[in-house]
């Protein structure tokens, strides 16, 4: 009855896992069960008197109910203790991984007593399939890892970034010019404010799928000719800048590439004087590292390119 049980509790076990991913490990471990469990009531029965072990030998209990344990536990979530591992003695976590294999080694060691060569080797399968089970765990949680990781790189890379333009946002703008600062101070650090001019009277006049087509084909222009390893970012609604290592001056200069770069799209703007939609830019240096002084300096050039007609560049 005693081997029956175990046997049943067995092949209990492998069904409930036929679903699983880890089917592979519990079959071999269900029928390796099975077969030990088989053979040693036959060796009991037939070779008792050679043996002298009684038929109930406790030693195949004492090892088997561990790994049965182990099966039904993992195939039965719900049979867990309610507390979490987490919170069980750090003595108690760390060996309780460790009680299958030295229960199966405690069968391998009582069978080689008995010269019971089969019993070894299948404890010693056992052992093995338990090792490659703990090596495929590891493998998984370095792989989860390795996924999770990535995930939250694309995650941090799409938080800066503006979802209409496919430019930087105004988190990339903050980033890039904290970066430009604590780098080294030549050349000097150049901010260029953008703002559309007229946006609002665009949007009213022309619809808001206009204005977005607008603000992107504007985006694309800055871009396309800002230089390499400067910072273009769309700061919200109209307004853009560009952060650029350049001497003092080259950034009057390429301020108005840009400003001629978005005239050239020629995008009709029925009430902007010039008939196209434009650009004003305010351009200013930075050769202390004070990031709010240089952004108050470029807005203050901004709103003087403003007050001078739009269409235009200034410098602080």
């Amino acid at each position: 009855m005693q081997f029956a049980a175990l046997a049943v509790l067995a092949v209990g076990v492998a069904a409930l896992h036929r679903n699983r991913a880890d089917a592979l490990v519990f079959r071999p471990l269900a029928a390796m069960l099975v077969i030990y469990v088989i053979v040693t009531a036959l060796l009991n029965y037939l070779l008792i008197a050679a043996l002298q072990v009684p038929s109930g030998s406790p030693a195949l209990v004492i090892g088997a109910l561990p790994m049965l344990v182990f099966l039904m536990v993992r195939a039965h979530p719900h049979l867990m203790p309610s507390a979490p591992l987490s919170q069980l003695p750090a003595g108690a976590a760390l060996l309780a991984p460790a009680v299958l294999p030295v229960a199966t080694l405690a069968v391998v060691l009582s069978a080689s007593r008995r010269g019971d060569m089969l019993a070894e080797i299948l404890g010693l399968a056992a052992v093995l399939l338990y090792g490659w089970r703990m090596v495929a765990i590891q493998v998984r949680h370095r792989r989860s890892i390795a996924e999770l990781t990535a995930a939250h790189n694309t995650a941090t890379g799409l938080s800066l970034i503006d979802p209409l333009t496919g430019l930087g946002n105004r988190r990339r703008f903050d980033v890039a010019l904290q970066s430009m600062l604590a780098a080294s101070a030549s050349p000097p650090v150049a901010i260029l404010m953008i703002d559309a001019d007229w946006f609002k009277a665009f949007n009213d006049n022309h619809g808001h799928a206009a204005g977005d087509t607008a603000l992107r084909r504007i985006g694309g222009a800055l871009a396309s000719h800002s230089p390499g390893g400067s910072a273009v970012v769309r700061l919200g609604g109209e307004e853009f800048a560009v952060l650029a290592r350049l001497p003092d001056a080259e950034a009057a200069t390429l301020a108005e590439t840009l400003r001629a770069a978005v005239a050239a799209l020629q995008i009709p703007h029925a009430r902007a004087p010039d008939g196209y939609l434009s650009i004003s830019i305010g351009v200013a240096m930075t050769h202390d590292g004070d990031a709010d002084a240089v952004m108050a300096a470029a807005d203050t050039a901004l709103y003087a390119a403003k007050d001078d007609g739009r269409n235009c560049v200034r410098s602080a």
